[in-house]
């Protein structure tokens, strides 16, 4: 289990378990993200906090204007 829901980029879905996360990650690469629809799902459910996951802040500057946003740099990120 993840200790937070993520949202897939690909179908705004919320997703819990980390064997699903992991699946949805590798499906994102080669596969279009629908931002649009993401973005709107956040607002309707009222969520506040957005953690970005990825080395551009693309998503991240634009969701500002709604969400309180972390980014999170993989190539950075040290456990």
């Amino acid at each position: 289990e993840c200790s937070k829901p993520f949202v897939s980029d690909l179908d705004g879905r919320y997703i819990v378990a980390g064997e699903d996360l992991k699946e949805e990650m590798l499906k994102s690469v080669d596969h279009p993200v629908k931002f649009t629809l993401v973005h709107k799902k956040m607002l309707e459910d009222e969520i506040e906090q957005v953690y970005v996951i990825g080395p551009s802040n693309f998503f991240g500057a634009i969701l500002k204007r709604d969400f309180t946003v972390t980014n999170i740099d993989p190539l950075k990120f040290k456990l």
